[in-house]
């Protein structure tokens, strides 16, 4: 606008023949002004529209920044949970898999000691009855010494009677054949 009037200014002043007074000039100026105050405003209207537009995008993108983050960090969250789940569960079946090859050896070493303890009863029970066999044997033997002890003694106790009884026999044959003499004897005289 000020050029126009400085470019207005200088032609008048150049030309004196010009038939634009000062005034509508002035009202020329004041009417440029105006448009140029609306003008300004429009400006300034779509500057601020302009500047609340670029605000609202800047916010929009600072919003969608901060969910993309927190969408980010909740994907990161979410995969430090699986990855922890599944480290846990790593662990779980290595802690499974421990206890069941413990339980197995404990099982095999339970089955082993029933087997020695078995072992041991067998060794124990043959040792049992072959000491009843020693002992039965002893006796049988102690018995069979008895019974030929006995056997002896009634060997002896039967030889002692016989010749007890041949000498009972003896004595009263002697004595029947003493008499006999005696009763000849008498019958002699």
């Amino acid at each position: 606008m000020k050029k126009k009037f400085i470019a207005a200014m200088v032609i008048l002043s150049f030309n004196t023949s010009a038939t634009i007074s000062l005034e509508s000039l002035h009202a020329e100026e004041a009417a440029e002004a105006s448009k140029v105050a609306i003008e300004a405003q429009r400006v300034r209207d779509i500057n601020l529209k302009a500047a609340q537009e670029k605000a609202r995008k800047q916010a929009k993108a600072a919003a969608d920044k901060q969910a993309v983050i927190a969408k980010a960090s909740a994907a990161k969250r979410a995969n430090e949970a699986t990855a922890a789940k599944v480290r846990q569960e790593k662990s779980d079946a290595a802690n499974d898999e421990r206890l069941a090859d413990k339980y197995r050896e404990q099982a095999y070493e339970d089955e082993i000691r029933n087997l020695e303890l078995i072992e041991r009863r067998a060794v124990a029970k043959a040792r049992a009855e072959n000491a009843d066999r020693m002992v039965n044997a002893k006796i049988d033997s102690v018995v069979a010494d008895v019974n030929i002890k006995k056997a002896e003694g009634d060997r002896i106790q039967s030889t002692a009677d016989a010749a007890r009884m041949e000498a009972s026999g003896n004595k009263h044959l002697k004595e029947k054949i003493g008499e006999a003499v005696v009763n000849e004897s008498k019958s002699l005289f």
